[in-house]
């Protein structure tokens, strides 16, 4: 059995308080929604431009026979993309289903 150090001990006695433990707690949610929001924000970076920009692009090449840019096709892959969340397509983390 390994010994506890002596600042995890005290860390556990600290915890015993309801103050300094739902700050802690707080401090963790904070940090916790932070690390989520990035991962959501990276999610729908690399979807938007692998696949519903190219997507893009390609329908309106297809549709007004001409090529487009990818900053003019954006406004189009964003309302792609939003559709796909919204009709389930894809989850709240971008990933598809």
């Amino acid at each position: 059995m390994r010994k506890k150090s002596f600042g995890r001990k005290v860390l556990n006695f600290l915890r015993k308080f309801s103050l300094l433990n739902s700050f802690e707690n707080k401090q963790l949610t904070e940090e916790y929604e932070s690390r989520i929001l990035a991962i959501k924000e990276k999610n729908s970076q690399i979807v938007f431009k692998t696949y519903y920009l190219p997507k893009a692009i390609s329908a309106i090449l297809r549709e007004e026979n001409y090529l487009t840019t990818p900053r003019q096709a954006e406004p189009r892959a964003t309302a792609m993309m939003l559709s796909d969340l919204a009709n389930g397509v894809i989850d709240e983390f971008y990933r598809f289903k």
